[in-house]
């Protein structure tokens, strides 16, 4: 099931033209999110179970299927990627897009 606020999709593209789409699954979604304003990404992992970020499935799923990350275009259906999500596709040097 998906998180309590909304459901984010990252759509990984490789330079091999390989698709790889990651979601924010949790596996003990809530009702309503425990998160309150200003809280940071903690109880989504402690709380709703919530494995990894959309961004971090699709990397992950990628790598799983044997295919390389790096230089890859991601495309995430919300409004921003956060602070450590960045950094990774940073790291991976995948040029990455909001879709709103």
């Amino acid at each position: 099931m998906t998180c309590a606020k909304i459901e984010i999709k990252a759509r990984l593209m490789t330079k091999d033209g390989k698709v790889y789409v990651g979601t924010n699954a949790c596996r003990a979604p809530q009702e309503l999110c425990p998160r309150l304003p200003g809280d940071d990404y903690f109880k989504c992992f402690s709380i709703c179970k919530q494995p990894m970020h959309a961004e971090v499935d699709a990397i992950w799923q990628a790598q799983e299927a044997g295919s390389d990350p790096r230089g890859g275009v991601m495309h995430v259906w919300y409004k921003r990627i956060c602070p450590q999500c960045q950094a990774l596709l940073e790291r991976y040097e995948i040029d990455g897009k909001c879709v709103v």
